[in-house]
């Protein structure tokens, strides 16, 4: 079987300016109805969007340009489509070509910053976070299909990890 990658609208991005100074914007996009949420995978990138914010991130580079990140991901797709793809490298490539961008690079975590899908973008100078963000290493139904075997544990069990008890 033959993948070919595309364009993911999981990841959005492209110039624009702050302050009236030119920078590089990039991050999720989950969608805002059903029909959008599914186009863009509930915003879990796929490899070719993470390519393609390591491709504005060179550009920003390339000319100088601060780069501003936008994370709001529950994590990386996890599908067969996105293993063939390689969402591991992808994600690894850009932990590390990101960590050594000769720019400044401000993350912010503006809903939720799941596993992988959130490191893939969230390496940066500064990293910040809205008050009711969340920035784990596994989202809630990972942990709950993990330790429990059954992902619809997730919501009685998010509440633990208000205590730390959780993943």
């Amino acid at each position: 079987m033959t993948v070919s990658p595309g364009n993911d609208e999981a990841i959005v991005g492209g110039l624009a300016r702050l302050n009236g100074e030119p920078v590089v914007v990039v991050g999720h996009q989950k969608g805002r109805d059903l029909k959008e949420r599914q186009r863009r995978n509930f915003g879990s990138a796929r490899p070719e969007g993470f390519r393609k914010a390591l491709r504005l991130a060179k550009m920003a580079e390339k000319f100088g340009k601060p780069l501003l990140c936008f994370v709001d991901t529950p994590a990386a797709a996890a599908d067969l489509r996105a293993e063939e793809l390689g969402i591991s490298e992808a994600i690894a490539r850009n932990l590390r070509e990101f960590a050594l961008l000769e720019i400044p690079v401000v993350v912010a975590i503006i809903g939720e910053g799941g596993s992988g899908g959130a490191l893939g973008l969230a390496i940066g100078d500064r990293v910040v976070m809205l008050e009711h963000s969340v920035y784990s290493v596994i989202p809630p139904e990972g942990c709950a299909a993990i330790l429990w075997h059954d992902r619809h544990e997730a919501p009685m069990r998010r509440r633990l990890e208000d205590y730390g008890a959780g993943c």
